[in-house]
């Protein structure tokens, strides 16, 4: 037995244009360039953030005494930061060759050590600032124009949130 199903414009639900609640726009950015120093960066786009996690975590190392019973003590030894996100961006633009290359040249991997990034908000130009250790690069999609990656890496040092980004 067939069924048929009416649809009609009248049974959608009417929504007004200003109902809605924009998305957050966010782009990464990568330092390079000629002349690029961690104190005077020079960003390349990368791509479309699409799905940032910022991870960070302290190491403690702990320790039982006679004096502290079952209680452990503890104190903290150190601090770090992992970062995973899908990255959206025009196929085989500099950035992407760049980060490319830090991975499959050993050279540039051993002198340069780290790459520094920077997550921008568009809307109100807020961004972080991190450096890090890519750990993974993978094609997840591609088009002709388009490329999407998955991205992962291990922070080096503090990250510094800041605000004002000037896009060239």
């Amino acid at each position: 037995m067939i069924v048929a199903i009416t649809i009609a414009k009248e049974q959608y639900p009417e929504f007004a244009g200003a109902a809605g609640t924009s998305g957050k726009r966010f782009m990464l950015y990568l330092n390079y360039g000629e002349g690029a120093t961690a104190e005077s960066p020079k960003w390349v786009k990368l791509g479309g953030s699409e799905s940032l996690q910022f991870t960070p975590t302290v190491d403690v190392q702990t320790k039982q005494t006679k004096d502290s019973g079952m209680w452990a003590e503890g104190a903290v030894t150190g601090k770090s930061f992992e970062v995973s996100d899908t990255v959206l961006m025009k196929r085989g633009d500099t950035a992407q060759k760049a980060i490319e290359a830090f991975i499959y040249d050993d050279e540039i991997t051993a002198e340069k050590k780290a790459l520094q990034f920077a997550r921008v908000d568009l809307d109100t130009k807020e961004y972080r600032v991190f450096t890090c250790i890519p750990t993974s690069w993978a094609e997840k999609s591609a088009s002709d124009g388009m490329v999407e990656y998955d991205f992962k890496a291990t922070g080096t040092g503090q990250p510094v949130d800041k605000t004002g980004f000037v896009i060239e």
